[in-house]
C-alpha cells in the first residue's frame, strides 16, 4: 500500500498457454483504489488501465502496415470545415491511427494549420475506418492544397489532395454541400 500520490513498480506475469494459437491479443492490466466511507455506506473505487498487445508466436512483431484510401472535405451541420480520411488497417497488428493535416496554396496564397487528428482511431487488421480532422470554424472555402501525414508508432502514411470546403447553406434550406471524395494525388510511406 502507498501513501497519497506516491508511485511505485508493479510487476505483471501473463500465462500464456501451450496451445494458445498465433496471433495478436489484446488485454488491460487494471489498477485500482477503493475508499470504503463508513459513515455514509459509500464506496469509492478509481481505475486505471494498460492496454497490453500481447503477441503470440514464433519470430518478431506483427507487421504494422495501413493505407490511405480516400480523403473528403465537407463541413459539420454547425459550418465547421471537416477532412476524413479512410484508412484500412493491411497489416498484421491493431493501430492506434493519429496524425496532423495542413493546408497550403489557398485563396490568396493562404495557409493553415497543423490540425489534429480528433480522436486517435484504433483499427484492428484487416479493419477499414474514418480517420476526422477538424479545422477553424471561419476556414475560406478553398481550394485548398491538403497535406494529411498518419502514424502509427514508427509507422507512417503521407497523402496529398486538391480540396474544396462547400459554402454553408443557410439553416432551414437544406444540409451544408458536400465535395466527394478526392483521389489521393501522391502517397508516400516509410516504416
Amino acid at each position: 500500500m502507498r501513501a497519497p500520490g506516491g508511485s511505485g513498480t508493479v510487476m505483471v506475469t501473463i500465462a500464456v498457454p501451450g496451445t494458445a494459437a498465433e496471433g495478436e491479443r489484446y488485454a488491460v492490466v487494471w489498477a485500482q483504489t477503493t475508499v470504503v466511507s463508513g459513515a455514509a455506506n459509500v464506496i469509492e473505487t478509481s481505475r486505471l488501465g494498460v492496454r497490453v498487445y500481447l503477441d503470440i508466436g514464433p519470430g518478431g512483431e506483427p507487421v504494422s502496415s495501413f493505407d490511405i484510401t480516400e480523403l473528403t472535405a465537407d463541413r459539420t451541420p454547425d459550418g465547421t470545415p471537416r477532412v476524413t480520411a479512410q484508412v484500412h488497417n493491411t497489416g498484421a497488428r491493431a493501430l492506434d491511427i493519429t496524425g496532423t493535416l495542413t493546408l497550403s496554396d489557398g485563396p490568396g496564397s493562404a495557409s493553415a494549420g497543423p490540425f489534429r487528428v480528433t480522436a486517435a482511431t484504433t483499427l484492428a487488421p484487416g479493419q477499414s475506418g474514418p480517420v476526422t480532422v477538424n479545422l477553424e470554424r471561419g476556414l475560406a472555402d478553398g481550394p485548398w492544397q491538403a497535406h494529411l501525414t498518419l502514424t502509427s508508432g514508427v509507422t507512417r502514411q503521407e497523402v496529398s489532395a486538391t480540396i474544396t470546403f462547400r459554402s454553408r447553406v443557410p439553416p432551414g434550406s437544406g444540409r451544408p454541400g458536400t465535395r466527394g471524395p478526392s483521389s489521393p494525388s501522391s502517397c508516400s510511406s516509410s516504416r
